[in-house]
């Protein structure tokens, strides 16, 4: 473990989809976390023992500080983000809080000597994949505003390559228990109900949907690996390209439904899509949970 012992670890939107399911399994593994969200009601309910939470919007940077100088931090894990509704959501303006409070974070971290910052970027950096499978080194073109804001924050990080170790993930599609929208989520809740699935397009496209506990696993392994002074940048994805044809075939066939499939005409600018997490694989030891095991155990729950 190369995270330093007296130190705790700060982990931002430790309430939300994925912050939860981190926060869980570090304090599973007896790490200190101190985590930051907007809720006044985490839904973290373990050992209190290893978590401490506040309330605090990270835009507010005297509140930050305040956190900052309390707490003994030697290790950030920025998960927090404003997300989109759908990949189409385009509000001029309505992201830039994202490298706002990424930059809040940084300045706090380079002030009070952070030693490793792990930032959550996103697929939707890349844009249009002008090859498949996508790897880092891919040109960064994103289309959505989401995704420029993201990059934005990628870039902020990389200026601090001189105070901290800086590590970037990219995420794939994430899904898993407790995210209640999405593909995966609105596939399995109508089929389950028997209900219409309806498909954008007409189902050939593909996608990397990436499980949430593989997203956990990827931060813990960024956590533990050696600093470097170089920044270091890693897509973190499932490593299987799937058609939502042949997704929605699955989850049908796994509940038995008799849910009609609904396909709408609509015009797909990605057509395919696919990660490479070679370098995951190498250098952090990543290995992804099969998109058929994270499905069996989602139906099941």
């Amino acid at each position: 473990m190369e995270t330093d012992n007296n130190g705790k670890i700060l982990v931002t939107g430790c309430s939300g989809f994925v912050g939860n399911h981190l926060v869980q399994e570090l304090i599973k593994r007896k790490y200190p976390i101190i985590g930051i969200s907007r809720s006044t009601k985490p839904v973290i309910t373990l050992n209190k023992k290893y978590f401490k939470h506040y309330t605090c919007d990270l835009a507010d940077i005297k509140g930050l500080k305040e956190i900052f100088q309390k707490e003994k931090i030697s290790s950030v894990l920025h998960i927090a983000a404003k997300v989109p509704k759908n990949f189409n959501e385009t509000q001029p303006g309505s992201f830039d809080v994202n490298p706002q409070t990424t930059s809040n974070l940084l300045k706090l971290s380079k002030e009070f000597k952070v030693k490793k910052f792990i930032y959550s970027s996103s697929m939707s950096v890349y844009g249009t994949p002008k090859h498949i499978p996508i790897d880092e080194n891919h040109p960064k073109e994103p289309i959505e505003d989401y995704g420029k804001s993201k990059l934005e924050g990628e870039k902020l990080c990389e200026t601090y390559k001189e105070d901290m170790d800086i590590i970037i993930l990219r995420y794939a599609g994430v899904f898993g228990e407790g995210k209640e929208d999405g593909a995966i989520y609105n596939f399995i809740k109508n089929a389950k109900e028997n209900k219409p699935i309806t498909v954008t397009g007409d189902g050939s496209q593909t996608h990397d949907f990436v499980d949430v506990k593989d997203i956990v696993q990827a931060n813990i392994l960024a956590l533990e690996l050696p600093d470097e002074k170089n920044p270091r940048i890693f897509n973190i994805g499932s490593g299987n390209e799937i058609s939502i044809k042949f997704l929605v075939k699955k989850i049908k066939e796994s509940l038995n439904s008799s849910s009609e499939v609904i396909y709408k005409k609509e015009n797909i600018q990605k057509k395919r899509f696919l990660l490479d997490i070679t370098k995951a694989k190498s250098i952090l030891n990543y290995s992804p949970t099969p998109i058929g095991t994270s499905l069996k155990r989602l139906i099941g729950n």
